[in-house]
């Protein structure tokens, strides 16, 4: 009898201290849709919970969102149509978050996120240094023949030759690389992304029991310097996205703190163990 109530105490505060533990101050949510892809160019709409104060026991502290985005440049080709031989340059971006909205609040939309996909070496990245798209390599002005000329090698633009592809580069291209400088880092419940602080007065737009949305577009963006009435280009892109939302908050004085309750569990299951040997010295 006392080895079977000893063995329930045991498991009861084994289930506290578990339960102690596994409640942080801290909760996040990934959106409905999980990730959500997409042949460029495109829309999205990720779904993410407002926070719910459960009765007015909960005060969020603040919020941080978490948005994903890349572009997968799954085939490339240029061909040059004019009967004479072309030289030109060309910067091909993707803006990831054109027309973009947050239904919580429009403070906390995602912007200027632009992802370099291929350059020659004209055009310029969000923070005004050097490009850092992965193609063409090596970067520099492209050539190539009038039409009538068979096609390139993959890869290398030519006078000999009308239309040159660069498939299948397969290049992921993330908003997440360290190249563009923005503010990143990962959710707790593992999303990688771009990062959105809420604080103060702006997290009562999160405060409910409903749900707000992101929402934007991708927009492929060219520019040619010289040939581009006569070149053709042909992407084929795949666009990805997901988010995620964190909130911290802080529990009512009426509701234990989570440590002063890992507290409490530790103290129990000290006096179990306590027990146990008492109960091994009368054997």
């Amino acid at each position: 009898m006392v080895k079977t109530l000893r063995r329930i105490l045991t498991g009861t505060v084994l289930g506290l201290m578990l339960a102690c533990l596994a409640s942080a101050n801290q909760i996040g949510f990934l959106d409905s849709q999980g990730v959500v892809t997409f042949s460029a160019d495109g829309t999205y709409t990720m779904t993410l919970p407002d926070f719910n104060p459960a009765g007015g026991t909960l005060t969020p502290t603040e919020a941080t969102i978490y948005l994903y985005a890349a572009e997968n440049v799954q085939t490339l080709s240029l061909t040059n149509t004019s009967v004479t031989t072309e030289t030109f340059n060309l910067d091909l971006s993707s803006n990831m978050v054109r027309g973009s909205t947050n239904t919580a609040t429009e403070t906390d939309k995602y912007t200027g996120e632009v992802l370099d996909l291929f350059d020659t070496g004209i055009g310029i990245n969000a923070s005004g240094g050097p490009d850092y798209a992965p193609l063409p390599v090596p970067a520099g002005t492209l050539t190539l023949g009038g039409s009538g000329t068979p096609s390139c090698p993959t890869g290398a633009a030519s006078s000999a030759c009308s239309s040159v592809s660069y498939t299948p580069p397969n290049e992921l291209v993330q908003n997440i690389d360290p190249v563009y400088g923005f503010n990143t880092g990962t959710g707790i419940q593992g999303v990688d992304g771009v990062i959105e602080n809420i604080t103060g007065a702006d997290l009562a737009n999160y405060i409910g029991v409903g749900t707000f949305n992101i929402a934007g577009g991708t927009e492929t963006l060219a520019d040619f310097q010289g040939g581009d009435e006569y070149i053709l280009l042909v992407d084929g892109s795949t666009a990805s996205f997901e988010a995620e939302i964190d909130y911290s908050y802080s529990v009512s004085s009426s509701t234990p703190e989570p440590a002063t309750r890992a507290l409490m569990c530790s103290a129990l299951i000290g006096l179990g163990l306590l027990g146990s040997r008492f109960k091994r010295k009368q054997s």
